[in-house]
């Protein structure tokens, strides 16, 4: 393969593994983007008996965000402009993420290590978009027990409503 098609490889997969780089494009949101927010995302993985995951999220105005994702507990948060080629793509604008604690299904012993992205556009006073968790890309045919313990937990249709105000 030449130079060229590896360098043009490269800054592809950098721009689109923006979870790689939380603190590359760190905001200070909007004061109307700040406050305690609370919603569903709808779980797309087939391995999980779970159809939605809860989040319960305070953002800060530097940029913070701490709450719950599911039954775990969101710990150095931060939201993010999404990379700037995935914006002229038009993936949405705003990335949360952080590390999570605990698992994020109790009830099936589900744990993943960080929220690698809940991806969102602020829109008319909301934030909507989807998730997805640190895991592998394994497929679970090879054994759903096993697989469910590692493969990413994946969502869409996250719709966060502002049910408090932070001062």
């Amino acid at each position: 393969m030449n130079q060229k098609y590896l360098l043009i490889s490269f800054v592809f997969i950098t721009q689109l593994s923006g979870s790689s780089f939380p603190n590359k494009n760190r905001i200070n949101p909007e004061p109307e983007m700040v406050g305690h927010w609370e919603g569903y995302g709808h779980e797309i993985v087939n391995w999980s008996k779970a159809d939605s995951i809860f989040f319960s999220l305070e953002i800060f105005p530097d940029g913070r965000v701490s709450g719950t994702v599911g039954d775990a507990i969101l710990k150095n948060g931060y939201i993010r402009l999404n990379l700037w080629m995935n914006r002229k793509l038009g993936n949405p604008q705003y990335l949360i993420g952080g590390d999570l604690e605990g698992n994020i299904v109790e009830k099936e012993n589900i744990y993943r290590k960080k929220l690698k992205y809940l991806i969102l556009d602020f829109v008319e006073g909301k934030y909507v978009g989807g998730f997805h968790t640190s895991g592998t890309f394994t497929h679970p045919w090879a054994g759903n027990d096993h697989w469910k313990k590692h493969m990413h937990m994946t969502g869409v249709d996250v719709v966060l409503l502002k049910t408090g105000f932070i001062k």
